[in-house]
């Protein structure tokens, strides 16, 4: 089986990322390459995503590509931790993003490939190498990863304007809504229904939404999700009402995607039991 990666990078560390990358891939691939794993599988694709900033415009993603058998993964890794880290630890950090790719292939929901074999080889290579540094695993907490968006038919994120939307008042309440997603989320399995990603976009004093209220952005249509921006007004980053107003717009997001999916794919949004949950992470947030 062959390795390939590639990268979304930030300048700053572009040549230490291509370097770690290239190296940790032609080692996998001179042990690896012989290996075969099963039939579903020959290629494995990496792509991180490595910038200073969360941008849901570069978010994760992963795919299988029947045709060429090749199973794809872009994943994000900590830009500032990337760079301070030694060549040595930046190696280590493409290991665990590689890692953290296998441990994603059952969401892909295809079998006929050997995952525990392939994951105990590349362990084992890089431990040998040293770049195996297992405290790098499950450190994402809250952070609407790759994993926790595809057990949520309703997931929330955010995008702030800059550092001072940050610490706002609605940021903080935003969080509380995501955790509340999360905790009564979990049985939803991505691609088997119509769901939805809610990212509430806050202003601050590097960037404001140019749009108000709801815009529809993209469908993920292998994954059955929409992805609908919501644009925070100024006058609501401080207010007492700021949960409310939240609270409104996600209800706001499941009439757009009932609509959505009834007009543009012949899809049933099961809007009664999405409004029904949003009115339950508005209870639980509320007691945050």
């Amino acid at each position: 089986m062959k390795i390939w990666m590639s990268g979304e990078l930030q300048d700053d560390i572009g040549i230490a990322a291509g370097q770690a990358s290239n190296e940790v891939e032609n080692t996998l691939n001179a042990s690896l390459g012989d290996r075969d794993y099963g039939p579903a599988v020959k290629e494995w694709s990496l792509i991180p995503i490595i910038t200073p900033r969360e941008d849901e415009r570069w978010g994760e993603i992963r795919k299988y590509h029947k045709r060429r058998k090749d199973a794809e993964f872009r994943l994000k890794i900590n830009h500032a931790k990337f760079k301070a880290a030694t060549p040595v630890g930046q190696r280590a950090l493409i290991c665990a993003c590689l890692l953290r790719s296998i441990d994603l292939f059952p969401l892909l929901n295809v079998t006929g490939f050997d995952q525990q074999a392939f994951r105990a080889d590349l362990e084992r290579i890089a431990a040998e190498k040293g770049w195996l540094d297992k405290s790098l695993r499950s450190e994402e907490g809250i952070d609407q990863t790759i994993e926790k968006v595809a057990r949520q038919r309703i997931a929330i994120s955010d995008q702030f304007g800059g550092p001072d939307a940050e610490t706002s008042r609605v940021a903080s309440i935003i969080k509380s809504i995501k955790e509340a997603a999360v905790g009564l989320q979990g049985d939803f399995l991505e691609g088997s229904g119509p769901a939805i990603k809610v990212i509430f976009c806050i202003p601050g004093r590097n960037a404001q939404p140019d749009w108000d209220h709801e815009r529809i952005t993209k469908y993920v249509r292998e994954q059955k999700r929409l992805v609908i921006e919501v644009a925070v007004p100024q006058k609501i980053v401080e207010s007492e009402s700021a949960l409310d107003y939240l609270i409104l717009e996600l209800h706001g997001a499941n009439a757009n995607a009932f609509h959505f999916y009834q007009e543009q794919e012949g899809l049933e949004f099961p809007l009664k039991e999405a409004e029904e949950l949003v009115k339950r992470i508005g209870e639980v947030a509320m007691r945050a």
